[in-house]
């Protein structure tokens, strides 16, 4: 399974959760792709990114639900970045998400 994605490109939705993933002005040289943003969930998805062969490549998208997504779901952006997720506009969404009824 690793060796079949490997190198392929994950775009990434990001939102500011405090001691999860937050931004910073400084990009880590180290890490670019995240384009200034730090916490566990980078490094989460460092490791996995890093566990296939090619690594996975991170494409951290600017935002974090689409406007599209927000007109079909309106109630609720972690919903409407789930839905970025199901109609392709997005691989993941980084967040602390909660089941909710």
């Amino acid at each position: 399974v690793f060796t079949d994605s490997g190198g392929r490109v994950l775009r990434l939705a990001v939102t500011s959760v405090k001691a999860y993933a937050q931004p910073t002005d400084e990009v880590d040289k180290k890490r670019p792709w995240w384009n200034g943003w730090v916490g566990i969930l980078p490094a989460v998805m460092d490791d996995l990114a890093f566990a296939f062969t090619p690594p996975l490549n991170l494409s951290v998208v600017e935002g974090w639900s689409t406007d599209s997504s927000r007109e079909i779901v309106p109630g609720s952006s972690w919903t409407a970045c789930v839905h970025d997720i199901a109609v392709g506009n997005y691989d993941a969404c980084l967040g602390d998400f909660w089941v909710t009824p």
